[in-house]
């Protein structure tokens, strides 16, 4: 009797302690799981970990773990923790979905034979997944992933299709496919691949047989088969697809303005996720950080239409223009890097030639898939102004050993400053370990290719007068740190480049603003047309093409708030021009008052003839109660209006002179607006207004005149006061001045009014030159 007892009490202890073991494991699963959804990977582990030590057969403890490691991509974790699950169930077909993932991923890093057994380790775990539950989570495209890894493309395309007849809705895997197909038609025997399109007659197939044909410039079979599908009304595949290949073939076949036209099209017709997927597979390559993370943050496909919308907007070099020549600058680069830039293999540690790690890259550089990294930086910054290169010598890029005879492959690419772009150099080789087009960016260069590269930058001539190895070690770390923020820049930045067969038509312009109604202010640009800047004089005006002008505002979020334009016969800008010396004419908006970016473009499509600037620029508010003055016109003339024209203001004609230069012998025409004035009703106010010339640069005419110029003080000429009088709290003030007497160059221009009464003041200032 005592025995059962003391046997029915260990057995309740034992009872008890499971119970308390559960309780314990329990109450640290659920606070293991609360880390994790808290975003603290670290803590969210080392909880779980804890838990699993206390109880080391609770499978639930250690899939957890495992699927944890797999979002944080450890793949050597996730292969050890879900080995553990299938020891303890080796039905466990999650364990074995993991495993396959992880075995495929760490074969990616291996030696060939290593990474073979990998692979056939991962296959056969895929393999135990699809017999014992087909549809398991994206188990047919997780296993074409690993078809792509090992070169198998048309297996790869089998299983995403798979894929997709199991998952429709999965865009992962539609923008897979896509890839998988163009991996096919880049690296596959041509003979092969079509035969293998024709015996897959799809909508899908048809458009890749397109894509082959544009590719091997078969561009009328392309072009036939594209449209036929693009005017398909049950189409199954994006029309997205349809329209950046017509893009690009429209580009080939030398139709920029319909190439343009195709791709904005491909963002206006965006209707569902996956199109904005594929304009974001094209886009990525020139995103900085900020605009990814803007798209990442996107709440709806409107979002990411109007966003991609507004990043090729601030990228127009002259966004007012009707022609968005970024837009086909960017296709033809794609073009370009598709057929000399395409790299799709590995970029492991091993054939990495920054052994240091000297290089820091944008979060954006993860986002390729496609290209080396010559191509990334010539999709973002064009062709480069200069290329270098070394075919002899010895040894390789720090730290490569210098035993070894002959430099790596290797070039440099130099850009020169230009506008807003610093000046930028890159350094790329390809590594020893590494094989196929795998050109990598470097941060610095061997002995052996110092001479190629002297005239680009002074630390180059440093480099070659060194006389020893020290020396030469400090000048290699100082120009890795120049590399670092160069590849920084460049990783993050892109510029436009213009084309050789692109004139350039130069115009002079500038901007007033003005008190208009409705509490909004008028926004005047003027701006002058010259026909010899555009056309041979020998052109006949009637014969020729008109100029096209366009002006836009936008927002500081590149939102349009308000855009004009003007087609301008040849025939009127040759008479102007005969007569007064140049077309003059102005652009007005009315808006609020606030800070805008601006863009005029003046513009000749048949022949690739453009000018145009953007720039910011600020409205003032002439609201409210306190004294406050217009810009100041500066005109070549300003007289009585007998009726309103495109310069009349408050009956007087007030034509500015945007070239900002007047001679001496003729009267300096000058027109502002006066607000808010203090009065009282039949009462004049007084008022005084004093013109303050400041004489910033002298014209300099000899060597003489130009030595003196560093003794001698700029001095102030200053008119004297007027006296003024206003009826009501507004007045138009004009005046000719007579400056024949002051000396040439470049000058300030001060007006101030003043109202005695309250102490009231307020000034403008604007730069003219006197010649």
């Amino acid at each position: 009797m005592f025995y059962y007892i003391k046997r029915n009490f260990v057995y309740t202890i034992i009872l008890l302690f499971i119970i308390c073991v559960n309780a314990f494991c329990e109450n640290l699963l659920d606070s293991g799981i609360k880390f994790y959804k808290a975003g603290d990977i670290k803590q969210a582990l080392k909880v779980l970990k804890k838990a699993y030590n206390s109880n080391q057969d609770d499978v639930s403890i250690i899939r957890i773990i495992g699927q944890i490691e797999a979002e944080q991509g450890n793949w050597g974790e996730v292969k050890d923790w879900m080995s553990k699950a299938l020891k303890i169930d080796p039905n466990d077909v999650l364990a074995e979905y993991y495993l396959a993932i992880g075995y495929r991923e760490t074969g990616k890093y291996k030696a060939w034979l290593l990474r073979n057994r990998d692979w056939n380790r991962a296959q056969n775990y895929f393999q135990s997944v699809i017999d014992k539950a087909p549809t398991f989570k994206d188990i047919f495209y997780q296993n074409s992933i690993l078809a792509r890894y090992m070169d198998q493309y048309q297996e790869a395309v089998r299983l995403a299709e798979k894929q997709m007849e199991i998952t429709p809705d999965n865009i992962q895997v539609e923008k897979s496919l896509n890839q998988y197909y163009d991996l096919l038609l880049f690296y596959e025997n041509d003979k092969v691949v079509r035969d293998w399109l024709l015996e897959r007659i799809n909508h899908r197939t048809q458009y890749y047989m397109g894509e082959l044909k544009r590719r091997n410039n078969e561009f009328s079979e392309a072009d036939s088969i594209f449209l036929a599908l693009l005017n398909l009304p049950d189409l199954v595949i994006s029309k997205t697809l349809l329209r950046q290949s017509l893009a690009k073939l429209r580009f080939q076949q030398d139709k920029p303005e319909e190439a343009e036209k195709f791709y904005t099209m491909s963002i206006d017709s965006i209707r569902d996720q996956v199109d904005a997927e594929l304009v974001f597979e094209d886009l990525k390559y020139i995103l900085s950080d900020e605009e990814y993370e803007e798209y990442m943050f996107c709440e709806s496909v409107s979002d990411e239409k109007k966003l991609f919308k507004k990043i090729w907007l601030t990228r127009n070099p002259i966004p007012a223009s009707n022609i968005n020549y970024r837009i086909r600058e960017h296709i033809r680069r794609i073009l370009y890097a598709d057929k000399y830039y395409r790299f799709d293999g590995f970029r492991t540690t091993v054939n990495n030639p920054d052994k240091l790690h000297y290089l820091e890259f944008p979060q954006v550089f993860e986002l390729n898939n496609k290209y080396n990294d010559k191509g990334l930086i010539y999709i973002r910054h064009g062709q480069p102004d200069d290329i270098a290169t070394e075919l002899h010598g010895k040894g390789g890029p720090l730290p490569a050993s210098d035993s070894v005879e002959g430099v790596l492959q290797n070039e440099s690419w130099l850009y020169y400053s230009s506008g807003n772009n610093p000046k930028l150099i890159f350094h790329f080789v390809i590594d020893r370990h590494a094989t196929g087009n795998n050109w990598r960016l470097i941060p610095t260069i061997t002995p052996d290719m110092v001479d190629s590269r002297l005239n680009w930058d002074p630390i180059f001539n440093r480099m070659k007068m060194v006389e020893t190895e020290v020396e030469f070690f400090g000048l290699q770390r100082e120009m890795a740190i120049q590399s670092r923020e160069n590849v920084y820049r460049g990783l993050s930045t892109d510029r436009h480049s213009w084309q050789k067969n692109i004139e350039s038509i130069q115009f002079p312009f500038y901007v007033c603003t003005f008190r208009d109604k409705d509490e909004l202010s008028r926004f005047e640009l003027y701006y002058t047309l010259n026909f010899s800047d555009i056309w041979s004089n020998s052109d006949d005006p009637d014969e020729i093409e008109p100029v096209t002008v366009n002006c836009g505002i936008y927002d500081e979020a590149w939102n349009e708030v308000a855009h004009g334009e003007k087609i301008v016969p040849a025939k009127k800008i040759k008479s102007a021009s005969d007569s007064l010396g140049y077309w003059l004419d102005q652009f007005k908006f009315s808006v609020k008052p606030g800070k805008y970016k601006v863009s005029i473009a003046a513009y000749v499509i048949p022949k690739n003839k453009i000018g145009g600037y953007k720039f910011n620029s600020g409205v003032s508010s002439y609201l409210g109660n306190r004294l406050t003055m217009s810009s100041i016109v500066l005109a070549t003339d300003i007289k009585t209006a007998n009726h309103v024209d495109a310069f009349y203001k408050n009956g007087l004609s007030v034509i500015p002179n945007p070239f900002l230069r007047f001679n001496k012998k003729n009267l300096l025409h000058i027109y502002y607006e006066i607000y808010n004035l203090p009065f009282s009703p039949g009462r004049n106010t007084e008022f005084n207004v004093e013109y303050n010339f400041t004489l910033l640069e002298k014209k300099k005419k000899n060597i003489f005149s130009r030595i003196g110029g560093l003794f001698t003080q700029n001095k102030p000429w200053t008119a004297n006061t007027v006296e003024r009088y206003a009826k009501g709290e507004f007045s138009a003030e004009y005046l000719a001045l007579d400056l024949s007497r002051n000396e040439s160059g470049l000058y300030e221009l001060e007006v101030v009014t003043e109202v005695p009464s309250n102490n009231e003041k307020f000034s403008r200032k604007i730069e003219f030159e006197l010649q």
